[in-house]
């Protein structure tokens, strides 16, 4: 196949795949910006994909080619074998214009020499915006599918946490980059593998056991952003100030009127039973951005810190009795520079505190009760809120503002990512929206702070 007829072919290939970002929109054009053969028969390519509205966005694709067919190798042995020996001796792979760099960390040798002579690679089929390759139940390497360039969220998390013996994160064992063209973008971390199962499913199948689990969850998380409020550098803590409070609303509105301009886009596809919420939600846009604008004026107190970004129940492993944190990245909607602003650590508690609404409202769509999510909220705030107090502002309004107010961008968030991904769902976050904005948090009324 030619390089003409391979860029051809990619738009067809690209909507089909799960972790491809961009089907809600209309692809202009693919380009070939660079690639190294990383196996035989698998080169890892990087893709320039440019969008009708303006938009450009780079992918990494690991393919067969050249051959009749584009195929993704991401799950041939050959090549996740190749990416494990890259990081083990911190090789460079030279690509067509610049240079694929591995790197690896103390931790790698310990999780190393736990594993069989020859382990053989098995793909994660659970990830969708990026894939994941684990070798012997010991390694994982995540692969970005979607590449952004600058400082990665999750290999900076990972080095710290890692680098502190925080033992409730995934331990970072290395990385791989790509350097050439002028830029250098993160292609892959590989990390210790969890075993156990992620939260939001173990919470589907059995919600009352988390329920039963939400305290120490909550401890566990205020435990991660007192070892986070530690950092140094880029990852000091800092106060907030009335330009930081500046840009936090103008980032809430740009996101909220993004939600909203895509709301009212899609409304005519939307289901029936979601079109009298859509339209409260649309009528709200007023009283939205009063909110964020009366909500965020004044003096705050409690610092802002570098937090996971992102924190949910399927970010949460169950490891038997315990808990591990994965997937620092971020929300993926959000640009690289958004998702490393510090922000209140009450930013990742309201995204709990959503997550156990969301699954309740999932199950509830499966005819089943949903009565223990609001007691789980509770249960998880009390714990969190006790521990992590020496961060938070010491004055309980301003923190319940702040937690209502992360509730409401939290789920304005739910929406755009609904919208673009899972129209079916787009309900929950639709009430997640009218609930904040007709009461505040239930769960911190009923917690101690």
């Amino acid at each position: 196949m030619s390089i003409h007829a391979f860029e051809e072919s990619l738009p067809g290939f690209l909507t089909k795949q799960r972790w491809f970002g961009g089907k809600a929109r209309t692809i202009r054009a693919v380009s070939l910006l660079d690639a190294a053969q990383v196996a035989p028969g698998a080169v890892l390519a990087l893709a320039s994909v440019r969008y009708s509205d303006g938009g450009r966005e780079t992918y990494c694709l690991p393919l067969a080619f050249p051959s009749a067919e584009i195929t993704d190798v991401c799950g041939d042995p050959a090549f996740g074998s190749a990416l494990l020996d890259a990081v083990r001796r911190e090789r460079k792979i030279r690509t067509n214009l610049g240079v694929i760099a591995a790197k690896r960390t103390r931790a790698f040798g310990r999780l190393f020499a736990g594993l069989p002579s020859r382990v053989r690679p098995v793909p994660l089929a659970a990830e969708q915006s990026n894939s994941s390759i684990i070798f012997g139940r010991k390694l994982l390497l995540k692969l970005y599918r979607r590449l952004d360039p600058g400082p990665n969220p999750e290999l900076e998390l990972g080095q710290f946490l890692t680098g502190r013996g925080f033992t409730r994160a995934s331990a970072l064992a290395g990385w791989l980059e790509y350097r050439g063209r002028g830029r250098t973008l993160p292609l892959a971390v590989m990390q210790a593998f969890v075993p156990g199962r992620d939260l939001w499913e173990a919470t589907l199948e059995r919600p009352l056991r988390t329920l039963r689990l939400a305290s120490l969850l909550g401890r566990r998380t205020a435990e991660l952003h007192l070892a986070l409020a530690q950092g140094a550098g880029a990852l000091a803590s800092e106060p907030f100030t009335a330009a930081c409070l500046g840009r936090l609303r103008a980032g809430m509105h740009r996101h909220a009127d993004k939600a909203l301009r895509l709301l009212r886009e899609r409304f005519p596809a939307l289901p029936g039973s979601a079109r009298a919420q859509a339209l409260a939600v649309l009528k709200a846009r007023d009283r939205i951005r009063a909110a964020f604008d009366s909500g965020l004026r004044g003096p705050i107190q409690g610092l802002r810190i570098r937090c996971h970004g992102d924190l949910h129940l399927g970010q949460v492993i169950l490891t038997g009795k315990d808990f591990t944190f994965i997937d620092f990245e971020g929300e993926k909607l959000k640009s690289p520079a958004e998702r490393r602003l510090k922000r209140s650590p009450l930013y990742d508690a309201a995204g709990m505190l959503r997550s156990f609404q969301y699954a309740a409202q999932s199950a509830r769509l499966r005819g089943r009760r949903s009565h223990w999510a609001e007691k789980a909220g509770v249960a998880f705030l009390d714990a969190y809120l006790r521990q992590a107090r020496p961060i938070l502002p010491q004055i309980p309004a301003q923190a319940r503002t702040l937690l209502d107010l992360f509730c409401l961008e939290k789920a304005l968030y739910e929406l755009a990512y609904e919208l673009s991904h899972r129209p079916a769902w787009v309900l929950i976050p639709l009430r997640g929206i009218l609930r904040s904005l007709s009461c505040y948090s239930f769960e911190f009324s009923h917690a101690k702070y």
